[in-house]
């Protein structure tokens, strides 16, 4: 029996052995995309999802072999993904406005509000910094997550973007705040 039908059946070792097997192909692709905020573990995590979803599609009978079938497909999972970047810069693009038209319809008077966020602004560096000091004392986890809520992301938004339970996100949240409160009061 193949590495395929035994990965087919749920044989988790087969899967991974497949997996290394083709690892090369993500590798490749690696080279000839650029995805913004994607390292090598995004890479190995987006073929592995690929890896699964081509196992469970294959079919022997239509003619392609399986690593000319897993390039095809995680070839297509990264334009997707670089489609959907495109778009939200797109998005970004629609809502922004140049400080020259803000001027213009607003006059200098909108200026007189930025005192909120530059209170805000200076406050977060103050944190940030103290952060810094205590950053050995977080996980990696919980230092990305910190990181990701102390720019304003909220904790569904930060388990969204990290592929997280909500549960995962404000348990290492929660650990990390504590971290932090007992070195402060210790400090």
């Amino acid at each position: 029996m193949s590495l395929i039908d035994e990965a087919k059946k749920g044989n988790e070792d087969a899967l991974a052995a497949l997996f290394l097997q083709y690892r090369p192909i993500i590798y490749k692709l690696q080279k000839k995309y650029y995805v913004r905020d994607f390292d090598s573990e995004d890479w190995v995590q987006e073929g592995r999802i690929v890896c699964y979803q081509v196992v469970n599609a294959f079919n022997v009978d239509n003619g392609a072999t399986f690593g000319s079938f897993f390039k095809i497909a995680m070839e297509n999972q990264i334009r997707s993904v670089l489609r959907r970047q495109h778009a939200l810069k797109r998005r970004a693009a629609e809502y922004s406005v140049s400080l020259d038209e803000k001027m213009e319809t607003e006059g200098s008077e909108f200026l007189a509000d930025t005192q909120f966020e530059e209170t805000y602004v200076l406050q977060n560096m103050i944190i940030r910094e103290a952060l810094a000091d205590y950053e050995l004392i977080f996980s990696k986890l919980e230092k990305e997550i910190m990181s990701a809520y102390l720019v304003g992301d909220s904790l569904e938004r930060i388990a969204t973007n990290k592929s997280l339970t909500s549960q995962k996100v404000r348990s290492a949240y929660d650990r990390a705040k504590k971290k932090l409160e007992s070195q402060i009061s210790e400090g």
